[in-house]
Formats: C-alpha cells, sequence, structure tokens
C-alpha cells in the first residue's frame, strides 16, 4: 500500500525575505560603524586650544596712580581676562612734557619700576605683544596711563626740606613756601619760614687771581679764580668761558678744563669771562670779564721761596724756611721752590688734588694759587719703606 503525504507550502518560512531580520542586520551594522568612530585613535589627540585677547588691563588695584618727585613706584598690571594667551607687559613712557622727560623704567625685573624727578603728570602706555590675535595687521594690545608725579614736599609747611637741583613748591600748592628752583627759594605765606632758606641774590662777580699774565717757557696754564658778593649769595657756582674777542689765534688754541685751568700754546691776548647762572635778581646772570695777556718773555726769577725738606723721619726746614703758616705776598713773590733729600718716593697735593709729578723738587708758581688760603701736603717714603706726611697752611695775599 502506497502512503502519499501532501507538502505543506505554507509552513515554509522564507528568512532572506523576513522584514524584521533586515532590520536588525542593519541596526547592528550602524552601532558597529558608531563604535569605529567612537575609537578611532585620532580621538585621543587634544584639540587646539582657541586664542583668548586681552579686553582690559588695571594697574595698582585700578586706582589713581600716584607718586612723589625724585621717587620709584612700582606699577603692577592684571590683564584681562585671566586666561588671556598673551600676558606679558612692556612698559614705556610716551609723553613730553617736562615731568614725561625726567620719568623712565628700569630694566630687566624692574622694567616695571617707574622713577620721576619732576612733578607734573607722567603719560605711560602698556603694551602686550600679540594681545588681540597672533598675527596679522592690529595684533598688539596698547593701553595709556596717567601717572600724577607730587611735589616733593606735601602737607605742612614744616615738613618741607629743599634738596639742591629740586624744583617744587614746598607745601603742593597749598601754601608755597618755595616758588621757581629749589636752590633760588623765597619763602612767601608761610608758617614755618624755615622750610627753605631765603634766596639772597648776587651783586657782583670778581677774578682774584694772582696774575693775569701766562709765561709760556715755563708753563702754559693758568687757574682762574673768581669770588661772588656777598658771600652768603644763594648761587655760587661759577662758570668759566672764552669770549670771541681779542687775539682770534690764541682763542683758538685755547681751553677751560674742569679744574677751571686755562690752557693756551701761543702768545697774544685771550678774554676769559666768569658768570653766575641764575644767581641775579630774577633768574639774571652776573659776569666779569678779564684780559690775560700770554707772553714768550721769560718769567720773572726775582721773589722765589725756596724751601729745603731733609732727614729721616722727620721733616726739618734747613734754610729756617717753613711754609706751614706763612703768608705769601704775591706782589713780591713769584713762586715757591721746594727741594727734598734722603727720601726714596715723594707724593705732592694741593688744595686736594694730586699734583702729576714725583720729582724731588718742586716748583709752584703762585699764579697756581688760591688767593686766600691754599694747603699742601708732601707724603715721602724712606728707604725701608716707612711712610711719612706732612701738612703746610699757608695764605696768599695782594697788598
Amino acid at each position: 500500500m502506497r502512503i502519499i503525504t501532501k507538502r505543506n507550502d505554507t509552513g515554509r518560512k522564507n528568512l532572506s525575505a523576513s522584514p524584521s531580520i533586515a532590520g536588525c542586520i542593519a541596526l547592528i551594522s550602524c552601532l558597529l560603524l558608531l563604535y569605529a568612530a567612537c575609537t578611532d585613535s585620532s580621538s585621543d589627540k587634544p584639540s587646539k586650544p582657541s586664542f583668548v585677547p586681552v579686553t582690559g588691563i588695571t594697574v595698582n588695584g585700578g586706582s589713581s596712580i600716584e607718586m612723589t618727585e625724585r621717587g620709584t613706584i612700582t606699577l603692577n598690571a592684571n590683564v584681562a581676562p585671566e586666561k588671556a594667551t598673551n600676558k606679558t607687559v612692556t612698559w614705556a613712557v610716551t609723553g613730553t612734557t617736562a615731568a614725561d622727560n625726567s620719568a623712565s623704567f628700569g630694566t630687566g625685573a624692574n622694567s616695571n619700576k617707574l622713577t620721576a624727578s619732576t612733578h607734573g603728570t607722567v603719560n605711560v602706555t602698556a603694551t602686550i605683544i600679540n594681545g588681540l590675535k597672533s598675527s596679522g595687521a592690529g595684533k598688539d594690545y596698547t593701553q595709556s596711563f596717567s601717572v600724577t608725579v607730587k611735589y616733593c614736599c606735601d602737607g605742612s609747611c614744616a615738613a618741607c626740606a629743599c634738596s639742591a637741583g629740586c624744583p617744587y613748591e614746598c607745601c603742593g600748592g597749598k601754601k608755597p613756601c618755595c616758588t621757581g628752583k629749589c636752590d633760588n627759594c623765597e619763602c612767601i605765606n608761610c608758617e614755618n619760614e624755615l622750610c627753605c632758606p631765603q634766596f639772597v641774590p648776587v651783586t657782583r662777580i670778581e677774578f682774584n687771581m694772582t696774575t693775569h699774565t701766562i709765561y709760556l717757557k715755563e708753563y702754559q696754564e693758568l687757574l682762574l679764580q673768581a669770588s661772588v658778593y656777598p658771600h652768603d649769595a644763594t648761587v655760587q657756582d661759577i662758570k668759566f668761558s672764552i669770549e670771541s674777542g681779542g687775539d682770534q689765534t690764541v682763542s683758538r688754541n685755547a681751553r677751560i678744563d674742569s679744574e677751571n685751568i686755562l690752557h693756551v700754546s701761543s702768545s697774544g691776548k685771550v678774554t676769559v669771562t666768569a658768570t653766575v647762572l641764575g644767581g641775579g635778581e630774577n633768574d639774571t646772570n652776573i659776569s666779569d670779564t678779564i684780559e690775560i695777556e700770554v707772553t714768550d718773555e721769560d718769567a720773572p726769577t726775582t721773589g722765589t721761596i725756596t724751601m729745603t725738606i731733609t732727614a729721616d723721619a722727620v721733616f726739618i726746614h734747613e734754610n729756617n724756611f717753613d711754609l706751614n703758616g706763612a703768608v705769601i705776598n704775591i706782589n713780591n713773590t713769584h713762586a715757591i721752590d721746594i727741594s727734598i733729600t734722603n727720601y726714596d718716593e715723594v707724593s705732592w697735593f694741593l688744595n686736594g688734588e694730586k699734583l702729576d709729578t714725583s720729582s724731588h723738587h718742586l716748583s709752584l708758581p703762585v699764579s697756581h694759587l688760591f688767593l686766600g688760603a691754599n694747603i699742601l701736603v708732601i707724603i715721602v717714603e724712606d728707604s725701608n719703606g716707612m711712610e711719612y706726611s706732612n701738612e703746610y697752611l699757608f695764605t696768599v695775599i695782594s697788598e
């Protein structure tokens, strides 16, 4: 007997055609792609930070900036925002006033320290390189500030103290003890007039040199001397200058050094002026002029004082003349001759200046001496290396 089985086609499922399985496969594919993107090795690299520009600078807490003339102030800059990319500040004085011209910043670690010697307003700028952007035009950030420089003496007149070369009004304008230059002040309407000395103007200046003649064969220089009257005048500084008048050849070849010594190299006449700048009333200049003769003639040999110093360990004046305490009249004395024996080394000092000679003989022309008190110091050394010194205080007069 044959058994026939009937196929049931409706019971077979077509997996490829099932919509639910296709959706699952698509979802899995998307998840795999997302995972690959999240686990990419490039995701481990940090992203480049964006540039943060400067928006402003405050100095010393944002309060007004004040200092006292002849003083120093430190400018501490606070840059905003805090996370700005570049925050290094460079300081500079940018104004042209008297206060600006007297001001300057330090260098290195002191580049933010401002010093000013004149009262007024100092204009400064703070610059941050690449403060606005990393490159291109307008990349730097700049901000301006004003610094008020106050008078040396603020407060009461009793606290005032005038210092040489400092122009200010002692009491900050409230009660000006000093008007004009500090070394040229007048006390007005001041509770305590000791805050600055009363100004005493110069009335005249006079040359008082021992001679007006230079003998080229012996010396080619002359010490210039002048006196200011009255003796208590406030301004005492004397400036010597060579005038264009007189013998042009002598004037062109003449010069005056920092020690007020006139140097010449040719004969003739040279005109010299002594001036006190701003010493008179209302800051006027006071001056005097002389004509100096420069000659090739022999210098006079009469009237020479001779002093011989000898011995070991003590100064003995063999010819019975001791310069110490002597009064020398320039009208009958041309020079002082000093000879030293029995010593190995000799140094000479005249009125505080060391003379450029180590000779055992010194011929000291009276024209190189001050009219009035003079001091000569002699330092010697013997053969045993022992050093001795002696001081001679003497006076030069003109009668």
